[in-house]
């Protein structure tokens, strides 16, 4: 190998050229190679890639906070919820289910009086609400009710049984000259009608004319097929509960229409 000529890159590499005159020879410049590093294009994928990871990370990050955010305000609403619900029902109130004794024990009684007088529609439903944890019961109501609904907020969503109602069941008229036993069909026939109105209620109806119009239906109904089961005395003492209870609702009814709502 001939040493470089002048102006030649040390370490080139000659080639020959052929043509009609004397041979020449042309240098060939050698381009140095660039080496990427491995990656999209990238002199360096390492500081680069750990960018976005971040960038993720600090957006699930955030994602979680508002998540716990969310869920903590929606639980303290629901907490107010129960308070206006509970305040509505005068306080005290407690779920009802298996206990306490005497509770549980009157609504099973109630269910098992429906049963005998062929009402399992509205004894299956009462259990379902007692079930899922809509039937509650109310030792304070006030204002004379026997039970009442309450939605707070559209997320506490209950009917309050009023305790003294359930339990004792007696007529809140104690100086009348009636027997006991048609004082307890009396409160027995105004108690469950009542729960068919707040049930009413419960399941979306929100006119108080057409759930009373309902619950006295339910009395008409009661009394057409049941009063063929009594006969003398009982039957008229029977035959009188039911009229009494219409009358109830009847009276409760003209009551609510004459009270403006806000």
């Amino acid at each position: 190998m001939r040493p470089a000529r002048e102006g030649e890159p040390e370490g080139s590499s000659p080639r020959i050229v052929s043509g009609w005159s004397s041979p020449r020879v042309l240098a060939v410049k050698q381009v140095p190679r660039v080496t990427r590093a491995r990656g999209r294009g990238r002199l360096s994928g390492d500081g680069n890639r750990a960018a976005p990871r971040a960038v993720v990370l600090k957006a699930i990050l955030k994602l979680a906070v508002a998540a716990a955010i969310v869920t903590s305000t929606y639980y303290a609403v629901v907490a107010i919820a129960e308070h206006k619900a509970d305040a509505l029902a005068g306080g005290g109130a407690f779920a009802l289910g298996r206990r306490p004794a005497a509770e549980a024990a009157a609504l099973d009684a109630l269910s098992a009086q429906l049963e005998d007088w062929g009402e399992h529609e509205l004894a299956a439903s009462l259990a379902r609400l007692r079930g899922s944890g809509h039937l509650w019961v109310a030792p304070r109501l006030a204002g004379g009710r026997s039970a009442i609904y309450v939605d707070a907020l559209g997320l506490v969503s209950r009917i309050y049984v009023r305790r003294d109602q359930l339990v004792a069941r007696g007529l809140p008229f104690p100086d009348l000259g009636i027997p006991d036993a048609a004082r307890r069909t009396f409160a027995t026939i105004r108690l469950a009608g009542t729960l068919v109105h707040e049930l009413q209620h419960y399941e979306g109806v929100e006119d108080e004319g057409a759930a009373y119009e309902r619950e006295m239906a339910w009395y008409r109904e009661l009394g057409e097929r049941i009063a063929d089961r009594f006969s003398g005395e009982d039957r008229r003492w029977f035959e009188w509960a039911v009229a009494s209870a219409i009358d109830s609702a009847a009276a409760a009814k003209a009551a609510a229409a004459a009270t403006p709502h806000s």
